[in-house]
């Protein structure tokens, strides 16, 4: 399960710019109690909640770079002349259900909000790589103009019962509804990843490498 785990891993660092409440922040919060009640949801495990702290623009962004590779990977490219075995589609089929679970097709993940899709996303991989968030300090912050804070925080998580501590740049922008995160640069590297794993499993890579 190493290539899942090293997926989730960056797949959550790249929402770590990223109290459980219902509601979303306050439209007065300031960038720290939105960035400090983001973690808490995400530790407590409610990414319905959690993502309701991200910029609507981030979450759609989100999405239109990871639903291109997932209907991609479920789908043979005729013009490539390639043609997946049954095999390599049902362990496309799963994968998609394991990451988007309930929803076990790509007609109930395009029925899914942005908010929904990062938050089976997030709920699934986390549980799938043996993720656990332990702690975030905010240091210090940075501000770009009237509409954007950068936030300086160090996370701790343990993954797979080894401990890890990273230094994180939280980038929020100010919206309508108030501060909200944004998605960390790492993005563009975390659909390759994905685009890498589903691909593996598809039939491009041997199955045991994505299983091991």
């Amino acid at each position: 399960m190493s290539r899942i785990r090293h997926l989730t891993l960056t797949l959550l660092l790249a929402c770590l710019p990223a109290v459980a409440l219902a509601a979303p922040p306050p439209p007065d919060a300031t960038p720290e109690q939105v960035a400090a009640e983001a973690y808490a949801r995400m530790k407590a495990g409610n990414w319905d909640a959690a993502a309701e702290t991200f910029d609507p623009k981030a979450l759609a962004a989100f999405r239109g770079m990871m639903q291109p590779i997932l209907e991609a990977t479920a789908k043979p490219d005729a013009a490539k002349g390639e043609a997946k075995t049954e095999a390599a589609g049902d362990l496309s089929a799963l994968f998609l259900a394991m990451v988007f679970s309930p929803a076990t097709s790509l007609e109930e993940i395009k029925a899914l909000s942005d908010e929904q899709f990062l938050a089976r996303v997030m709920k699934n991989m986390t549980g799938l790589g043996e993720v656990t968030l332990d702690s975030q300090q905010i240091l210090g912050s940075v501000a770009e103009g009237d509409a954007t804070v950068h936030l300086v925080a160090r996370t701790k998580a343990v993954a797979s019962g080894v401990a890890l501590t990273e230094m994180e740049v939280i980038t929020l922008t100010r919206t309508p509804a108030g501060w909200r995160l944004t998605m960390s640069g790492e993005l563009n590297g975390l659909a390759d990843a994905l685009s890498s794993t589903l691909g593996a499993m598809s039939g491009d890579a041997p199955a045991e490498d994505a299983a091991s």
